[in-house]
């Protein structure tokens, strides 16, 4: 009997050391290879855990942790280590005055996970990039692009987010990022994972294997369908053929597909409507630029459905609309986006070089812009006149 129980006692041991062993390994492999919040530097009471979005839940919407630094390693996208800073209006950039400064232009950005950009360092991201390109083509003027967008929200929480925050901001020129699914109420599976407890956060084997079973659920809840479209590209000739598009499109329903059901498009042109009344009432512009899905990128044919009925509602409006989609397909999908939708560097500086001459035409045409040049081109040649005045005496003194 003592055998026995030597034996047992033994083989309990070697158990325990194996499945430890074993754990640590995907431990370790997890924290080298997983996405995950390598460093973060907290201002405030706030704790960062959601490498993908930097959210917080509130009764108007989900927004961004205010005064965050971090950086995310392996970051699902692209597969990069990215920095990010959030800044005191829990939006993604410096910090700066609510107060504009003289000779400020203040462009803001409304939009999703393609506007954040959260996938790359901040100066590798097409509003970054806009910023430093608008600044070079006025130079007696300070160029701020305000950078407000979130991941995986939709348009009504973008209006929410302008009206809420954006507006008190003060800008002269708004710029709505939509995408194709931004019709789509938000998708709730982060909100279903709550504030990790320790294990959670100390523990990426424990995380991983959290979020998978919450996933699984809320997938079980939500129904099998809600990414059957990532399965049927695979099966459907999309890419030659229109009618597979659409099906593909059709089992996209619950994503970017929703821009091709019509009854879509009413509450689409309900919540522009209302953000160009509240930037209207803000005396300022606003543009808006519609970002293709890789499919209309990708396939022989021209697919712009969603294009054609936005601009529809645009030019009803008096709203100037930038169609990335003719642009990107000259190029290819595969030279410009990292997945689906999100772009990477060749995409972002095209974006950027795209939205430049764009939205420098839309800020020329603004009168207020014409009186900021006009006055600082007073000041500058007042300036040169004085100087030149200050030399003359000199050298009659000489």
């Amino acid at each position: 009997m003592t055998n026995w129980k030597k034996i047992l006692g033994i083989n309990v041991i070697i158990t325990l050391v194996g499945v430890l062993g074993i754990g640590s390994f995907f431990e370790v492999y997890l924290r080298f290879r997983s996405p995950h919040i390598a460093s973060v530097f907290r201002i405030d009471q706030h704790t960062v855990n959601n490498p993908e979005s930097f959210a917080q839940y509130t009764p108007q919407g989900k927004r961004l942790i205010p005064n965050v630094q971090a950086v995310i390693k392996n970051h699902p996208t692209s597969g990069e280590d990215v920095s990010i800073r959030i800044n005191e209006y829990g939006f993604r950039g410096e910090n700066f005055p609510q107060d504009k400064q003289k000779h400020e232009i203040r462009i803001l950005l409304l939009g999703d996970s393609i506007t954040m950009s959260a996938y790359l360092n901040e100066e590798d991201a097409w509003p970054y990039i806009l910023e430093k390109q608008i600044g070079s083509l006025n130079p007696q003027s300070r160029i701020r692009v305000i950078n407000t967008g979130v991941n995986g929200i939709g348009l009504r929480d973008e209006v929410n987010l302008y009206n809420e925050k954006g507006r008190y901001l003060n800008p002269d020129l708004v710029l709505l990022g939509f995408y194709l699914n931004d019709s789509r109420p938000p998708w709730g599976f982060p909100a279903e994972l709550n504030y990790p407890d320790w294990w959670r956060r100390n523990s990426r084997l424990v995380d991983t294997i959290y979020r998978n079973l919450v996933f699984k659920q809320w997938i079980k809840e939500k129904g099998s369908d809600i990414f059957l479209w990532a399965h049927t590209r695979h099966k459907l000739d999309w890419r030659h053929d229109r009618r597979d598009f659409l099906r593909l499109a059709a089992d996209a329903r619950h994503d970017w597909g929703a821009a091709w059901h019509k009854e879509t498009w009413p509450g689409i042109a309900e919540q522009v409507e209302r953000l160009l009344f509240l930037v209207r009432e803000n005396n300022a512009s606003l543009a808006l630029v519609i970002f293709p899905v890789v499919f209309q990128v990708d396939a022989d044919f021209f697919e712009n459905t969603p294009q054609r009925m936005m601009r529809t509602i645009c030019q009803g409006q008096g709203i100037p609309i930038m169609d990335l989609l003719p642009l990107m397909r000259q190029q290819g999908a595969g030279k410009l986006l990292f997945d689906q939708c999100h772009p990477n560097r060749a995409g972002n500086r095209l974006i950027a070089k795209t939205l430049t001459p764009f939205l420098q035409d839309l800020l020329e045409s603004r009168t207020d812009y014409t009186s900021d040049l006009q006055a600082s081109a007073v000041i500058t040649s007042s300036t040169t006149i004085t100087a030149a005045k200050r030399d003359n005496d000199n050298k009659s003194k000489q």
